[in-house]
């Protein structure tokens, strides 16, 4: 297969559109990373929380360190039946991340749990979206 160059007239339109696509983004990246990153809108339980960083470590994505920050093991035991708070603590104990059960940027009235426990009803405090 022959290779055939790009013509002279066309390089520097191309140049030009790479350097304004680069500097867009860079620009919309400062300006508002959570709405130009973010893959959609977080749930209801989580939308006041903040800036990216407060639950995501960079480049690494969602940090379950971050997340006992806010669901940290006494105020999750006050306000969890037995059975969820059980399950939680083993979970922890076991250093499974909290990802592997709850998702996040699915909308606002998104359910965050990927499932329900054996025997567990498995909501959240419905309506308040109270974090720190």
């Amino acid at each position: 297969m022959n290779y055939v160059p790009l013509p002279r007239a066309v390089v520097p339109v191309v140049a030009v559109a790479t350097v304004v696509l680069l500097a867009w983004l860079g620009w919309e990246s400062i300006l508002f990373p959570e709405t130009f990153w973010a893959p959609g809108d977080l749930s209801q339980y989580h939308a006041n929380v903040g800036p990216c960083i407060h639950c995501h470590e960079p480049f690494q994505g969602p940090s379950p360190v971050k997340c006992q920050a806010c669901h940290y093991r006494e105020d999750f035991a006050a306000r969890s039946e037995p059975t969820v708070r059980d399950h939680h603590i083993k979970m922890i104990a076991q250093r499974k991340t909290c990802m592997a059960c709850h998702t996040e940027h699915r909308g606002a009235l998104a359910e965050i749990t990927t499932g329900v426990l054996p025997g567990a009803e498995h909501t959240h405090e419905q309506g308040t979206g109270s974090h720190r």
